[in-house]
């Protein structure tokens, strides 16, 4: 029963992670605009996205007050830190940029995206975890001998973070997405973003 309670949670706690990863907007502006639009749109693109290519406390630092408090409250009882998570579940991403068109103030850019396969991959490690003896005897007796349920998360998603690390195959996603320009400055309209975060999560988003 205590293990069913851990799976439970476990389940919801990582689609409280990536409802809390989509929400950073991390794509909310490309760039100002100047006499190059098509160059001022890479570059902004560029930057955003390696954002995600090397996730670190300090990048995503100007991100993180998008997400609510309640949020990050329920990550922090059970211990997830949204940083760690991004580090192992982009730990293979890439990212191409092809053409961008510009035409007057509406843009479109094509982005290649390459990673792993997010959520077949953390959903087979949630298999392995339930039907596996010794990992449920693990978080038995950490609950068993008083550690609370955040010490028993601790373990679960440490044997996700290690599935994702050892995942070798990558997925390519091609893509494209619509920006519009409002004064001098190039924002990506948040409904082209669907594709794209799907390919980069893996099927998640």
């Amino acid at each position: 029963m205590q293990n069913e309670r851990t799976e439970t949670r476990t389940k919801r706690l990582i689609a409280v992670v990536f409802a809390a990863v989509l929400a950073l907007g991390l794509f909310a502006v490309a760039g100002c605009s100047s006499n190059n639009d098509e160059q001022v749109i890479r570059d902004g693109l560029t930057k955003e996205l390696d954002v995600f290519k090397n996730p670190t406390k300090e990048s995503l630092a100007p991100y993180m007050d998008s997400l609510d408090s309640g949020t990050m409250a329920q990550l922090d009882a059970y211990g997830i830190d949204i940083v760690e998570f991004l580090q192992h579940a982009l730990g293979k991403f890439d990212y191409e940029i092809g053409d961008i068109k510009v035409n007057g103030d509406k843009a479109t850019a094509a982005i290649k995206v390459t990673n792993v396969d997010v959520s077949g991959i953390m959903n087979k490690a949630m298999q392995d975890i339930q039907t596996d003896p010794a990992i449920a005897a693990q978080v038995q007796d950490i609950v068993a001998n008083g550690g609370t349920q955040k010490d028993a998360m601790k373990v679960v998603f440490g044997y996700l973070y290690d599935a994702l690390d050892a995942a070798t195959e990558t997925v390519t996603t091609d893509t494209e997405i619509t920006l519009t320009k409002t004064g001098n400055t190039w924002d990506v309209d948040q409904d082209s973003m669907s594709d794209m975060l799907t390919g980069i999560y893996g099927n998640f988003a």
